[in-house]
C-alpha cells in the first residue's frame, strides 16, 4: 500500500469516526432528542431554528439528528437510556417506514415521544400515506388526505377540556376564556391551523386533554397525552414550531412544558434566576397628565421602595404634534418628577419623544428602520442626561411596533428588551416575524393580556369588576411562581383611579411575596442580564447505569443559574446545597464560577 494510500485512510477513519462520535455519543448525552428530515430544510428551516431557539431559553439539552441516525441504532437501547424525541412540524412530515416499527420498540423499552401537527404524515417520496406513520402510538391519524383531499388541513380553536388539563399545559389565567377556549390580546379566541384527523379505537377520552373545534363545528383531538409500552407520548394538533416563528411563543413553550418537564420528567436548566419565579411591572409614563399623577401614585404607595418597576417614559415636550405642550418634558418641566421616579426602578425609553406623533408616524409608514432609530437615540440622550445611566428598555407608544424594523433599531440604540404585543401571554424571549429570527441580542417581554384587554383603562371598558381584575392580577403572581417563569403587565399611573383597591392589593401581595423569597419583582434589564447569560451556559449530561453526571461552563460565570433534577430518580448529596421544589424536581444552584460539576447516584 502506498504511503499517500496510508494517509488517506487514516483521515477518512478520523473524519468517520468524528462523525460517529459527534450524532452516536453526543446524541446518548443528551435526553432530547430533535428529529428532522434534511429534504424539508429549504422549505421549513425556520421551523427548526425556532424549535432551537425555543429549547435553548428554555434550558433543555437536546441535538438535532436525522431519522437515519435513529434507524441505525437499537431502539430498545435508546428506549432504555430513557431519551425523549421531537418530531415538530412540517420539518418531520416524511419519515422512513422503517420509523414506525423503530419507535414502538422504543417507546416499550421507555423512550418518549412527541409528534407534532404533520409528523410523519408523508412517505420518503413525499406523497401522503393513508395513516400517520406514527398514529398507532399517539392514537391519532394526524392525516385523512384520502376522505378530504385540500380540505385536510383547516382553522380551528384550541379547546381544553378543563382546569386540571389547562394546568397541565400552563395557559396563563387571562388566555383563555370562561369555555377555556384560547384567546388573545385584541383577538378574543383564536384561530390556529389543524389537521383533520380521527382517533384510533385505543385513545381514551382521558388521554385526550384538549379539542380543536374547527369552524364547521367539528371537533378533532388538540392535545392528546398517553402511555405506550414504558415510554410517554404526546401529539399536539396545531403547528407550534409555525406558530413560534409567526410571533406566537406560548403555544409551543406550554406544550413542550407539559411534556419534558411534567409527564417525561427531564433533567433540565431552570431559565430563571435562582429557579424562581419572576413579575416585571412596566409602567409607561406618556404625556403631562403624568405632572399630576406621579406624586398620586407615591402618595398612594403604588410606587413604593423595595419594588424595582421598570419606568419607561416619552420624554418630549409635546405627544400629538409639535408644540401642542402636551408632552411630559422630562428634560424640562417634568424633569423633577423624572428624577423622584428614578427611586423606583429602572427608567426606559416609551417611544420616540411623542407619544401620539410618533405612533402615528409608524402606523402611517412614514417612520421605519432609521426614523426608529434616530426618535429612539434623541429619546434616551434626554432620559439619560437626567438619569446619568444609558437607556437600555423600551416600550412601543400604543402597542405599535413594527417589526423587524423597530428591533433593529432598538438594537443599534443599545436597548437590550422591550414590551411587546406579541407573543402575548409568554415570557421574555427571542422573537421571530414572517418566518425569521428578528435579533439575537434583544429580548421580548410580552404582555399579559386578559382576554381581549391588557390594560387597566381596556378593562374598565369591558366592564370587569374590581374583584375581578385583582384576581387575574394574582394569578399572574401564582403563575409565575408555579411555573419558575417570568411575566409582564404594565399599566399607566392614571389608570390606577380605575381600579385602585385591586393596585394596591396586587403590589401587597408582590411585596409580600419578595419579602419571602418566593418571587423577584425586577426591571426587564435584570432579566435580560441573566437571559444573555443563561444563553451562553454549555453542559453535557452523562446518563450512567447507576449516576448521572452533569458538566457546565460558562464565560460570564454560573451565578444565579440552576439545574432541576427528577427527585425520584437520583439522590441527593448531602454536601451539595440544593432544594426540593414540591413539583418532583429537586433545584442544584450551579457554583458561582466558570464550571461546575454535579454527580448524582441513581435511587
Amino acid at each position: 500500500m502506498t504511503r499517500w494510500k496510508i494517509v488517506f485512510l487514516a483521515v477518512a477513519a478520523l473524519v468517520f469516526g468524528a462523525i460517529f462520535y459527534s450524532e452516536n455519543f453526543r446524541g446518548r448525552e443528551y435526553p432530547v432528542l430533535l428529529v428532522y428530515n434534511p429534504s424539508e430544510i429549504r422549505e421549513y428551516g425556520h421551523v427548526l431554528s425556532a424549535y432551537e431557539h425555543v429549547l435553548q431559553e428554555m434550558g433543555v439539552p437536546f441535538s438535532k439528528v436525522k431519522p437515519s441516525f435513529l434507524l441505525a441504532r437499537d431502539p430498545h437501547k435508546l428506549g432504555r437510556h430513557g431519551l425523549t424525541l421531537i418530531f415538530p412540524d412540517g420539518c418531520a412530515q416524511s419519515m422512513p417506514d422503517g420509523l414506525k416499527t423503530w419507535t414502538e420498540f422504543f417507546l416499550n423499552d421507555g423512550g418518549s415521544i412527541a409528534v407534532v401537527y404533520d409528523a410523519g404524515v408523508k412517505t420518503p417520496g413525499a406523497k401522503f400515506r393513508q395513516e400517520g406513520i406514527f398514529s398507532k402510538v399517539t392514537g391519532v391519524n394526524n392525516i385523512l388526505y384520502e376522505e378530504h383531499k385540500e380540505n385536510s388541513y383547516t382553522y380551528g380553536h384550541l379547546r381544553f377540556r378543563g382546569p386540571d388539563a389547562l394546568k397541565l399545559f400552563p395557559f396563563p389565567f387571562g388566555k383563555t376564556d370562561k369555555e377555556l377556549f384560547v384567546t388573545g390580546y385584541a383577538y378574543g379566541r383564536l384561530s390556529y391551523p389543524l389537521a383533520r384527523s380521527r382517533a384510533t379505537p385505543e385513545l381514551s377520552s382521558a388521554e385526550t386533554y384538549a379539542d380543536m373545534v374547527a369552524g364547521d363545528g367539528k371537533v378533532y383531538p388538540g392535545a392528546v397525552i398517553r402511555n405506550y409500552g414504558k415510554g410517554k407520548v404526546m401529539f399536539a394538533n396545531l403547528p407550534l414550531g409555525r406558530l413560534k416563528s409567526f410571533s406566537d411563543d406560548l403555544p409551543v413553550k406550554a406544550f413542550l412544558r407539559a411534556f419534558l418537564y411534567k409527564v417525561v420528567r427531564i433533567p433540565h436548566l431552570v431559565n430563571s434566576p435562582k429557579a424562581k419565579g419572576g413579575i416585571v411591572f412596566n409602567w409607561h409614563i406618556d404625556s403631562s397628565v403624568e405632572w399630576r399623577t406621579v406624586p398620586l401614585a407615591i402618595k398612594n404607595r403604588y410606587l413604593r421602595p423595595g419594588i424595582r418597576y421598570s419606568i419607561h417614559v416619552t420624554a418630549g415636550d409635546f405627544r400629538d404634534r409639535p408644540g401642542d405642550g402636551l408632552g411630559f418634558d422630562a428634560c424640562g418641566k417634568g424633569r423633577p418628577l423624572l428624577q423622584e421616579l428614578m427611586k423606583y426602578g429602572l427608567i426606559g425609553s416609551h417611544g420616540g419623544w411623542g407619544h401620539n406623533w410618533f405612533a402615528e408616524k409608524q402606523v402611517k409608514g412614514e417612520f421605519k428602520e432609521l426614523q426608529i432609530l434616530a426618535q429612539v437615540k434623541r429619546n434616551g440622550r434626554c432620559l439619560s442626561s437626567v438619569t446619568g445611566y444609558p437607556i437600555t428598555e423600551y416600550s412601543a407608544p400604543d402597542g405599535v411596533h413594527p417589526q423587524p424594523d423597530a428591533t433593529r433599531a432598538l438594537e443599534k440604540a443599545g436597548i437590550g428588551s422591550y414590551y411587546y404585543t406579541g407573543d402575548t401571554g409568554s415570557g421574555p424571549n427571542r422573537t421571530f416575524i414572517s418566518g425569521g429570527l428578528v435579533s439575537e441580542k434583544v429580548f421580548a417581554f410580552p404582555v399579559m393580556p386578559y382576554g381581549k384587554s391588557a390594560s387597566l383603562y381596556e378593562m374598565k371598558l369591558e366592564g370587569r369588576s374590581e374583584e375581578e381584575v385583582y384576581a387575574w392580577l394574582r394569578s399572574i403572581v401564582s403563575f409565575a411562581r408555579e411555573n419558575r417563569s417570568v411575566r409582564l403587565i404594565y399599566s399607566h399611573l392614571y389608570d390606577t383611579e380605575r381600579y385602585p383597591s385591586a393596585m394596591k392589593r396586587f403590589i401587597d401581595l408582590l411585596e409580600r411575596e419578595q419579602q419571602a423569597g418566593l418571587l423577584a419583582v425586577e426591571p426587564m434589564s435584570y432579566f435580560t442580564g441573566f437571559y444573555a447569560r443563561f444563553l451562553k451556559t454549555s453542559y453535557s449530561f452523562s446518563f450512567g447505569s447507576k449516576s448521572l453526571s452533569m458538566e457546565f461552563s460558562n464565560p460570564e460565570g454560573l451565578a444565579d443559574v440552576y439545574v432541576a433534577v427528577p427527585s425520584d430518580r437520583y439522590k441527593r448529596p448531602r454536601a451539595r446545597e440544593s432544594f426540593d421544589g414540591g413539583d418532583g424536581y429537586v433545584y442544584f444552584p450551579l457554583e458561582k464560577k466558570n464550571e461546575d460539576l454535579i454527580v448524582l447516584e441513581s435511587n
